[in-house]
């Protein structure tokens, strides 16, 4: 049963639709069950019903009801003591306490005194409490349970909720704001340079569909609660950034392990990562400024720095880019490091390896 079904209610309603058709086909309930005990048992399963439906009702209702019950059923031949502890359950369920509370106290009282009744001079106050004390509590204790269930649940539903928004936004600030940038870079040189060239306008109206792909993308991974797989390549995307870096002017070295064997985990959040990376060398790096991208295999981890220079008045980098670098290094089992000194960037990115992930 699911988590929907432990929020509606729906295994309350099971559980006394189990007790009220066991009464029913038992062999006692033919011989001996008289109609209104019948009648008392079934409406105490209406109880239920209403109870996890509309808890407002269903309190009153089920106080009423056991009053009723101990007072009508004068041998303890019906199960609605069980039956009326349900609503107990949705009440500890939804945390009313207070509800759950009056509730259980009242189904308890009518219970005991409808014991007493039934037993007369036989009657042991002590053993029918603790009995009765013992049954009920597996009750209250279920109640605790799913109360537990339902609210670890609904955590869960926050934070994916909560994740969801967040990879909405970086995915914002990583393909539509960054492409948008990057339009409004090339509107920079184009007027600079009086005028655009063919390359450049047809350039431009790539990327305005990037963007506009990449929103409704967003768009649609909100209205269907999942976030999108992403196929980023850690290979690929280092050759096309590298490629747009040098276009701009930028002198680009590389060295080191760039095309290692990586998790796919790993290797879509060093993808990323370095997107992000190089998008802010051509945004705020010193124009036509070095840039330098190292990878480093080992043993136990690969590492990939990204150093370049920056202009004499930045001193450091911050923003959502940043946050989003950080977040995906993290879910990736890794950590990343920015620093500024010297006039000098650099990124630093660690992505701890097993001997099973290297080996594969």
């Amino acid at each position: 049963m699911g988590r929907k079904a432990l929020s509606s209610g729906a295994l309350e309603v099971l559980i006394a639709l189990v007790i009220i058709t066991a009464e029913l086909l038992a062999p006692r309930a033919r011989l001996v069950l008289p109609p209104e005990i019948v009648a008392l048992d079934v409406a105490a399963f209406l109880t239920v019903v209403v109870a996890v439906r509309w808890p407002r009702v269903g309190a009153p209702l089920t106080i009423v009801m056991a009053v009723t019950a101990a007072a009508v059923d004068e041998n303890l031949l019906g199960f609605w003591g069980y039956l009326l502890m349900l609503p107990v359950v949705a009440a500890l369920r939804n945390g009313r306490w207070a509800q759950a509370a009056v509730m259980a106290a009242t189904v308890f009282t009518a219970s005991v005194t409808a014991t007493a009744r039934k037993l007369a001079e036989d009657f042991n106050p002590f053993e029918v409490i603790l009995g009765w004390l013992a049954l009920d509590g597996v009750f209250v204790l279920v109640g605790f349970g799913l109360n537990a269930v339902s609210r670890n649940a609904a955590e869960a539903e926050s934070r994916r909720q909560r994740d969801l928004r967040l990879q909405a936004t970086l995915d914002l600030h990583d393909s539509v704001a960054r492409e948008l940038t990057l339009i409004a870079m090339e509107a920079d040189a184009a007027h600079n340079a009086g005028g655009a060239s063919p390359e450049a306008l047809a350039a431009l109206s790539e990327r305005a569909r990037n963007a506009g792909a990449a929103l409704r993308d967003t768009i649609r991974m909100m209205q269907i609660g999942e976030a999108a797989p992403t196929d980023a390549d850690f290979r690929e995307t280092l050759a096309q950034e590298v490629r747009e870096l040098k276009r701009r002017g930028h002198e680009v070295t590389t060295s080191g392990d760039l095309s290692p064997t990586l998790p796919a985990s790993i290797d879509r959040a060093l993808a990323q990562i370095l997107r992000e990376a190089l998008h802010n060398v051509a945004e705020h790096g010193l124009k036509h400024g070095p840039c330098t991208i190292v990878g480093e295999l080992s043993a136990v981890d690969y590492q990939l720095i990204v150093t370049n220079q920056m202009p004499p008045d930045q001193t450091n980098r911050t923003g959502l880019g940043t946050l989003g670098m950080r977040h995906r290094a993290t879910l990736a089992g890794g950590s990343l490091r920015l620093a500024s000194a010297n006039g000098t960037w650099t990124c630093l990115v660690e992505m701890p390896l097993t001997v099973r992930q290297l080996q594969t």
